[in-house]
């Protein structure tokens, strides 16, 4: 017996043992006498009608046989067969769609693994995806056209497509054109992480590739003067409606460093203490005069973040506090103008006698 997402199953080899079941197919050559045994039976017939893909995963334990394939939270297909390629590296997942919903797989749909519910705690926030209740407590794979594609072609039988892990991966995987920068901060990188986000006042403009980011031949001194390099990719894709197509992002980018861009990194999320990059104008900042270019990447030039100059602000003030002086003659010398000022304002006030029945003092009339 077999207990499985959709019941229970062979209950019958409980009285009459194991045998072996074969399902008629419509192909074959006659006389074949050789025939391979599979460990379970199939989830589709032979002769069902339909469409095989394989999706392709660097992780493993990602899907099991029978896990659904869902449409938009609809049951469309079924997971067949997961296995390991060692000439890939990866874990390689069959899927068969249903007709008439095969129709759905075409060349530009996303595949993405449905967890049920999950948690993602990042620079965007915290976030919380619950899918369906097919998929709450065994999971499953979803797919669809990403917002502001084309659905493109018909898929083909046995056509491969990328696992990714959560339906926001999808989208971010769009964005293949990239430039590359090369940043270096004399701030603490604690809490960027690869994959934050680069805006330019709440606009997105790219990601963080590598922190930090070493190459051969990069070395510094441990001093004050340490700065950690960060990389970062700018996807020209994210910029189509701001700019407009075919817009030279290194030219664009550089006139703009001219009038004062600087990256910063702040704050995304004080709860998780997670930072992003940002990208601003600063006027007062001085021309920048460094090399642009090192070890093949353009450099950006770059400033303290607000927590930084928040927390450089308060060490000057406690430090003005610390240099006030503490000698006592000092002090009431610098008292006397405030205790001259109020004998002035108390002289202002004469008392006038107002006979034994009115003890109360009276403010002299001019």
């Amino acid at each position: 017996p077999q207990i499985g997402r959709e019941g229970v199953s062979g209950l019958g080899t409980l009285l009459s043992g194991a045998y072996i079941e074969l399902q008629p197919g419509n192909k074959g050559k006659d006389g074949k006498n050789h025939y391979q045994l599979l460990d379970a039976p199939p989830l589709a017939a032979p002769d069902a009608k339909g469409l095989r893909i394989v999706l392709d995963s660097e992780k493993s334990g990602q899907l099991n046989a029978g896990d659904p394939v869902l449409f938009r939270g609809y049951r469309v297909g079924s997971v067949e067969t997961s296995y390991f390629d060692p000439k890939a590296r990866a874990m390689r997942y069959q899927q068969f769609i249903t007709a008439p919903y095969d129709q759905l797989v075409t060349t530009n749909v996303r595949f993405w693994k449905d967890s049920g519910v999950a948690f993602d705690m990042s620079a965007q926030g915290m976030r919380v995806e619950m899918g369906s209740l097919t998929t709450l407590f065994s999971g499953g794979v979803s797919f669809d056209v990403p917002d502001g594609w084309d659905r493109g072609e018909q898929a083909k039988e046995k056509a491969e497509y990328r696992l990714f892990d959560n339906q926001r991966s999808t989208q971010d995987s769009l964005y293949t054109v990239h430039k590359d920068y090369l940043l270096f901060f004399s701030d603490s990188v604690r809490g960027l992480q690869p994959g934050a986000p680069v805006e330019f006042r709440g606009i997105r403009l790219g990601t963080v590739a590598q922190v930090p980011f070493y190459k051969e031949g990069m070395a510094q001194r441990l001093d004050n003067d340490y700065r950690i390099p960060v990389l970062i990719r700018i996807e020209p894709d994210r910029l189509h409606k701001q700019l407009g197509d075919n817009v030279d992002i290194e030219a664009h980018l550089k006139d703009a460093e001219s009038r004062g861009m600087r990256a910063s990194m702040k704050s995304a999320n004080l709860l998780t203490g997670s930072l992003y990059i940002d990208l601003d104008f600063y006027p007062q900042e001085k021309p920048w005069k460094g090399p642009r270019e090192l070890f093949g990447y353009p450099l950006m030039p770059t400033t303290s973040g607000g927590l930084a100059q928040i927390q450089q602000k308060l060490m000057q003030t406690l430090d003005k506090i610390i240099s006030m002086p503490s000698n006592p003659m000092i002090i009431l010398r610098e008292l006397q103008p405030v205790l001259r000022t109020l004998n002035e304002k108390s002289n202002a006030l004469v008392f006038e006698a107002a006979g034994s029945n009115d003890p109360q003092p009276k403010k002299a009339t001019k």
